[in-house]
Formats: structure tokens, C-alpha cells, sequence
């Protein structure tokens, strides 16, 4: 999603927020941060390494105004404004932790140039987070000995929660990259801290159109028929693979085929757009890093009581005329039959 090889660091304050549930107090710096050439190489790698495959791209909610957003807009306009808000920011932070299982950490607040994003070169606002402390030795050279030292620390290669705040022109206001390596507490980050929901843009067309194939398959298509689920999202993904913009009246005609289908697709679409609170469009650009996304996260795989699990991997030619499902009379159990003409590897 974005390219960080020509990032800048042009400003940076680092705090430790505190939690507000256990009284636990914020430490301030009082003045940006100052680091080495070899520093800021190491923190960039580890603020902006884990957004490289980051496609899912939000936005700010409407509705109740965001301080994050105000605050971010100020950095953008006036990078010199960044440490008087980094401490309104942290401020923020502490204000949301009000849950005994929030942690404590080390916040990075930082303005960024050359941020590469989606064809543009940007200026970027960074908040990251560092909780996790993981023990680590290091030897420290006493009187012609090596001495071992243990000590905690940041782990650089894991960068607990994090976002980058980018202005890119478009009418709608600042795009937000996230990243969030703990679960047990969602809501304190996107929705309390950052108040953010995901943007209406390609990736989230490109997301929910994958989605509603795969649960088409399952509820309408073939129910219970897992051959026949994964052969239709294979073929749906291998539609969208080729092609730059999703036509539902297309996708119909290719891939469905049949009116009755088409019409009964159409009418799960409309479904699951209302149930998941998704506005489904009838075109749009196809977003080739989230299609990749979603095929690596689909389960093509048969799972059987027996204990047997047959991987059908998606491919331009599909895999069902090489699978066949049937009964067993004799048996009294369902069987799969594969054709091949020689076995790999052999």
C-alpha cells in the first residue's frame, strides 16, 4: 500500500502514556526528540514496515468532530505545531484509557515526508504505539570482562498499534492507514482514539464483492457442496483478476450465466448489502492488492469427518473437472474421485 524507501523523518516526540482506569500518569518529554541518522533508519523500518500491505483505507467519521483529525490537520499545514500536538494527542490517548487492560507504552508522534501512497507523493502524520517490552540481553565490557546484562525492551520489529494520516487532495478529506496487533481491545484504538470507519473506495468495493461471492456460494449456490462453493468463488475471483472494473450486469453475463441465477444473485446482493450496512456499487475499479489480500484469507479447503482435508487452489482452468463428488450405495457415505495424469514431484 504505500512505499516508504524515500520517508523522511522531519519531526518526532516520543511520550509514555499512562492508563487513567489505574491512575497511572503520562510522562511528557519536553522537547522533540533527537536522533542519529542510524536511529531514525532503525525507527523508520519499524513505525512504517508493517503498512507496506496495509489496503484497507479509512477515513475520519462524520458526525461528532475527531480531535486526531484537527490536530493532524494543524501538523500537516504546520509541521512546527508538531510537539505542542503531540502532547494534545497523547492527552487524547490517556483520555480513552480507561479499561484495566489497556497498557501502558512509549507514543511516536511524527511528521513524515515522501510518503509514496497510491501514486502520490505525501506529507504524512504518524501516531504509533509501543507496549509490548520484551526481555533481551546485552554485554557490557567491565574491566577486561564481558558482563551479562539482562534488561526489557521495545522489540523493533513489532510495532504494536500505529497509523498514518495522509492528505491527498480529495474532497472527502484525510485517508488513514492502520495497523493493530492486539484484538482484546479494537475499540480503544479505531473507534474511541482514531474515530475512524473505512473508506468507500476500491478496496472496500473490491473487499465486501468478494465477500458477498463467497457467502452467495455458500447460502444460495451449493449449500453444503464445498466443491461446487470453491469452483464459483474461484471463477468470480479469476473474473475480477481479469479485469480492471467490476460490471455487475458483466460479472452476470460471465460468470452466472443463467437469468434465474443472475436474478437470484442480484437479489442476495441487495441482501447483504442491507444486512451488512455496506453500500454495494454496480461498478468499480478493481483493487488488485486487496483481491490478492482476499484470496490469501479464503479457505479453499474440504474439511471431512474422516480426518481427510482436499486443498483446491485457485487457478485460471478451475479445479472442478478434475473433482468429482458422489454416494456410495454400499457404503452408506459420500466420496470424492480426482483425475490427474501424473503425480508431482514423481
Amino acid at each position: 500500500m504505500i512505499d516508504h524507501s524515500q520517508t523522511q523523518l522531519t519531526a518526532l516526540a516520543i511520550h509514555r502514556v499512562g492508563n487513567r482506569h489505574r491512575e497511572e500518569d503520562n510522562v511528557i518529554s519536553d522537547r522533540l526528540a533527537s536522533l542519529t541518522e542510524e536511529q531514525q533508519a532503525l525507527l523508520l523500518a519499524f513505525v512504517l514496515r508493517p503498512f507496506v500491505k496495509c489496503t484497507e483505507v479509512y477515513e475520519f467519521a462524520e458526525g461528532e468532530p475527531s480531535p486526531i483529525k484537527a490536530l493532524a490537520e494543524t501538523v500537516l499545514n504546520d509541521p512546527e505545531a508538531l510537539f505542542t500536538s503531540s502532547v494534545q494527542i497523547l492527552q487524547h490517548l490517556y483520555a480513552q484509557s480507561d479499561h484495566a487492560h489497556i497498557r501502558v507504552g512509549e507514543v511516536f508522534v511524527a511528521h513524515l515526508t515522501a510518503v509514496y501512497f497510491e501514486g502520490q507523493v505525501l506529507d504524512a502524520v504518524g501516531i504509533f504505539k509501543a507496549e509490548t517490552k520484551s526481555p533481551f540481553f546485552k554485554f557490557n565490557e567491565e574491566d577486561g570482562e564481558l558482563v551479562l546484562v539482562n534488561d526489557l525492551g521495545v522489540n523493533a520489529q513489532k510495532l504494536d498499534k500505529g497509523c498514518l494520516i495522509m492528505d491527498t487532495g480529495e474532497e472527502d478529506g484525510l485517508r488513514v492507514l492502520t495497523v493493530d496487533a492486539n484484538n482484546y481491545d479494537a475499540d480503544y484504538w479505531k473507534r474511541n482514539f482514531l474515530h475512524i470507519v473505512q473508506a468507500n473506495d476500491s478496496h472496500f468495493q473490491t473487499k465486501n464483492h468478494v465477500q458477498m461471492v463467497k457467502e452467495f456460494s455458500k447460502d444460495v449456490l451449493a449449500p453444503g457442496n464445498r466443491t461446487e462453493q470453491i469452483a464459483f468463488v474461484n471463477e468470480a475471483v479469476q473474473f475480477m483478476s481479469d479485469r480492471e472494473e467490476w460490471d455487475n450486469d458483466d460479472f452476470g453475463l460471465t460468470v452466472l450465466r443463467n437469468a434465474d441465477l443472475q436474478n437470484a444473485f442480484n437479489d442476495y446482493r441487495q441482501q447483504f448489502s442491507e444486512r451488512a450496512g455496506v453500500p454495494l456499487e454496480d461498478s468499480f475499479d478493481i483493487s488488485m492488492p486487496e483481491l490478492q489480500q482476499q484470496k490469501r484469507k479464503y479457505r479453499n479447503q474440504i474439511d471431512l469427518d474422516t480426518k481427510i482435508q482436499i486443498r483446491l487452489p485457485f487457478s485460471p482452468d478451475g479445479t472442478q473437472p478434475h473433482i468429482e463428488r458422489g454416494y456410495d450405495e454400499v457404503r452408506g457415505m459420500f466420496f470424492y474421485k480426482v483425475y490427474f495424469l501424473k503425480e508431482e514431484g514423481s
